[in-house]
Order: structure tokens, then sequence, then C-alpha cells
């Protein structure tokens, strides 16, 4: 017997299988979160560009705004 076999009380196979079964749930877990992230960080980057949109929507407002005040100042 090996050093691995003396370490569990639990026949290797059981042993083997309930690593199999962790290991499985343990990648999926973390495929689970990985295409979580890759959606926020979809979702982040949507926004940023929305807002950067409308920022730049509010200023050629103000500057149009500004520039007719200043031909018109009845």
């Amino acid at each position: 017997m090996s050093a691995f076999e003396h370490r569990f009380k639990s026949p290797i196979v059981k042993v083997a299988a309930f690593f199999e079964k962790s290991r499985d749930r343990w990648k999926e877990k973390y495929q689970t979160v990985k295409a979580e992230v890759r959606s926020i960080k979809h979702q982040i980057r949507a926004v940023e560009q929305s807002r950067q949109q409308w920022r730049d929507r509010a200023e050629t407002a103000e500057a149009q705004l500004k520039k007719s005040v200043a031909v018109d100042p009845a």
C-alpha cells in the first residue's frame, strides 16, 4: 500500500469519486461565476457608453443654448 492509501480510511474508489464530484461542482460554480462576471462587465460597458452619449448630447445642447442666447440677447 502506498502512503496515499494510508491517508484515507475509505476505499480509494470512494475517495476518488468524491474528489471527482467535488472538482466537477467547483468547475460548474466557476463557470457560472465567470459567465456572470462577463455579463456584468458587458452591462457596465453599455451603461458607460450610454452615459457618455447623454453627456455629449447635453454638452451639445448647452453649447447651442449659449450660442442662441449670445446671438439673440433680447
